[in-house]
């Protein structure tokens, strides 16, 4: 155990010293008679928050008790953060004594928003690149161990950094600006609703200091009138069904794929050839017309699965087959797919005849599920003008 003497004066201006051992000082008075411990301070981490430490005066003399009692308080320590990552101090308890951690109120904020269609995107997200988040190089603790009270905006800078200096270990390139303002606009959203459901008082997020990364703008690439129609005679989109349902959906509706994902049979009016979605970005839902070939896709899906009016398009198509029970299977058509697995089907299909020989990062560059909606926005522009592209995009 290492030591040293240091010399301090009190506010009397009477000389002190006191010996500082690890996790231990030692005050004495520094007479000609006598040389008295008079105290002994110990420091340990605190439980809740990390790089912060409590320094507490022990009712002892002597340096042996204040060095067993010091271990008796790091063992508390260690006992008290095992129970809040295996999950043993409850969400009720650690709310009623403010003590939540930023893992603790994700939690409580993805598990409340589970009908979200990005609810499963930015979960992810944060457990892969919040939760487990090393920000302070000097901790070993994630950041999702931190208590939301505690956290400061110049840790979210840290986060946004590290996120930025990280390398996507598919690709071995760095993340994306767009991506990485996702993850940071979601945690913001999570604090917002904290202050309302009074998980935590404060937002760090919310600042002018916390600044968005710049952002590619470019317009993005567009089909051409023979990349479209080599694109519907594709073999293995055309012997997908439900893909090839997907892929028109998003083209002749200009609609987001994640609104897509959300159309239940009650939303298709077949009578007026209309289509209820979504609105994203906060936006009211909206009404969009489609064409007599998309109608009789949807027909064929909804007679192949035998879907009923609040079933899903796009339900889990493997969770639905292994259930059991014909109750697990309605379950099952009550849900929508995750938009990021049809996402990296079509991409499968789309990059080895549109997208050869343009690395990864390009996105811009590009042909994806998203450039459908692009690319028919596009050409109702060149026809109609900017006014019928915005109202075909549902444009604010």
């Amino acid at each position: 155990m290492g030591t040293r003497a240091i010399t301090k004066r009190d506010k009397n201006g009477r000389i002190t010293k006191y010996k500082k051992y690890t996790g231990v000082s030692e005050f004495y008075s520094d007479s000609d008679h006598d040389k008295a411990t008079i105290a002994h301070y110990i420091q340990y981490p605190d439980a809740y928050q990390p790089n912060k430490y409590i320094k507490e005066r022990v009712e002892t003399t002597d340096r042996d008790e204040a060095l067993r009692i010091l271990e008796e308080r790091r063992s508390e320590v260690k006992r008290e953060r095992n129970k809040i990552k295996s999950g043993q101090i409850t969400l009720e308890d650690a709310k009623r004594r403010g003590q939540l951690t930023l893992n603790q109120m994700a939690k409580l904020y993805f598990g409340q928003r589970t009908h979200r269609t990005n609810n499963k995107n930015d979960h992810g997200r944060y457990n892969l690149h919040v939760s487990t988040a090393i920000i302070d190089e000097n901790s070993s603790q994630d950041f999702g161990e931190y208590k939301v009270e505690k956290i400061t905006t110049s840790e979210i800078q840290q986060l946004q950094t590290s996120l930025s200096q990280k390398n996507n270990p598919r690709t071995g390139r760095a993340y994306a600006p767009k991506y990485i303002n996702d993850i940071i606009k979601a945690l913001s959203a999570m604090f917002n609703e904290g202050i309302d459901q009074g998980w935590c008082s404060h937002n760090p997020v919310k600042t002018k200091k916390v600044k968005k990364l710049s952002e590619n703008t470019e317009p993005g690439r567009v089909l051409t009138d023979a990349e479209l129609d080599r694109l519907w005679k594709l073999e293995d989109l055309k012997n997908t069904p439900r893909l090839f349902l997907y892929a028109k959906l998003c083209y002749f509706t200009g609609a987001r794929p994640d609104a897509v994902m959300d159309v239940q049979v009650k939303h298709v009016n077949f009578k007026e050839k209309k289509i209820r979605f979504k609105a994203m970005k906060g936006a009211k839902t909206y009404l969009q017309t489609v064409n007599d070939e998309v109608l009789t896709l949807i027909r064929s899906c909804i007679n192949t699965h035998k879907l009923k009016p609040d079933h899903f398009l796009f339900f889990p198509r493997q969770t639905a087959a292994r259930a059991k029970t014909k109750e697990d299977e309605e379950a099952a058509k009550r849900k929508s797919s995750n938009n990021s697995g049809y996402r990296r089907s079509m991409q499968s299909i789309l990059n080895p005849v549109f997208n050869q020989d343009i690395d990864s990062y390009d996105v811009m560059y590009k042909i994806t599920t998203y450039s459908l909606r692009r690319t028919s926005a596009t050409k109702i522009y060149k026809a109609h003008g900017i006014i019928a592209a915005k109202k075909f995009l549902n444009h604010t």
